[in-house]
């Protein structure tokens, strides 16, 4: 029902954003049966814009990020 993976984004001043994406499927469906249904980065709710087959969150949000530190995205899937 969960799958994790650590990458790194574009960041301010050039230094990489780092983020742990968390995906969360408690129904454990199966691919092409589920969409995004909301994205949680460190605790607070992210609009995002529905593209193609899934979703974007704008850059801003992740260049506005401590590059510092390690991020949670949690996106919940039903």
């Amino acid at each position: 029902g969960e799958a994790a993976v650590c990458t790194q984004f574009a960041g301010h001043g050039g230094e990489p954003t780092k983020v742990e994406i968390v995906y969360h499927n408690p129904s454990r469906l199966e691919y092409g049966a589920y969409a995004v249904q909301r994205i949680v980065l460190d605790g607070v709710d992210v609009p995002v814009t529905r593209a193609d087959q899934g979703v974007r969150i704008a850059r801003e949000i992740i260049t506005g990020l401590n590059p510092q530190m390690t991020h949670r995205l949690n996106v919940e899937l039903g």
